[in-house]
């Protein structure tokens, strides 16, 4: 949950844009049939703030977001909230999107644009996870899945990715299967998405989070 404002030098600036929201797309695997999705997002703090850099000096006029870990308000992040936020709605309207999958546990997508006053390309990079929830089936005719997008910030080189695949891809793999993780750690079994599964969901409704090996 976050505040409905932050007060950054003087300046109050919005955070409602980053409340949760939802939203719901189709999509049709390789040799299965067209699944509806609804997506509840939601975003963490990271988005718009920081870690103190090694040897840096918390300034007297910095905004404390966390406590611990200690995190503190980043203004450029914030800039890119709004961003950000077209950037996660443009996964649903267009579920072709590519998305990449990270060394880390989490998935990836990324906007280039050039800052005009050095001519480089900067990559505004968004992380997020994908997970099911604990409703097995589907409500109202869609599956339901949480996404949590655990930060968006400019980077100068690029993210190493194992792969890439269409978003709607992913919410298939997590609502059906995939490379997953237990909720203790451990790593279990893949398991592939086939028009079997597709047709009859509850043959595989173990809950699953999205992860990285």
């Amino acid at each position: 949950m976050h505040p409905e404002f932050i007060t950054h030098r003087e300046e109050k600036l919005a955070l409602a844009h980053l409340s949760q929201s939802f939203g719901e797309f189709e999509w049709t695997p390789k040799g299965g049939e067209k699944t509806k999705f609804k997506v509840s997002v939601r975003y963490s703090n990271h988005c718009y703030s920081r870690s103190l850099g090694d040897g840096e000096v918390q300034a007297e006029d910095d905004v404390v977001v966390e406590q611990s870990p200690l995190r503190l308000f980043c203004r450029q992040r914030y800039d890119h909230t709004p961003k950000l936020c077209e950037m996660i709605n443009g996964l649903f309207v267009k579920p072709g999107t590519t998305v990449s999958l990270t060394y880390e546990p989490n998935w990836t997508i990324y906007q280039l644009y050039a800052k005009p006053a050095e001519g480089a390309q900067y990559r505004y990079c968004v992380f997020f996870r994908v997970r099911r929830t604990d409703v097995d089936g589907m409500v109202d005719e869609s599956y339901p899945l949480d996404m949590f997008v655990e930060s968006g910030y400019v980077r100068t080189n690029m993210v190493d990715v194992r792969k890439k695949v269409p978003f709607g891809t992913v919410a298939a793999m997590t609502m059906l299967g995939g490379k997953r993780t237990t909720e203790t750690g451990g790593e279990a079994r893949s398991l592939p998405i086939c028009p079997r599964l597709m047709s009859n969901p509850k043959a595989h409704s173990t809950r699953q989070v999205i992860r990285l090996p």
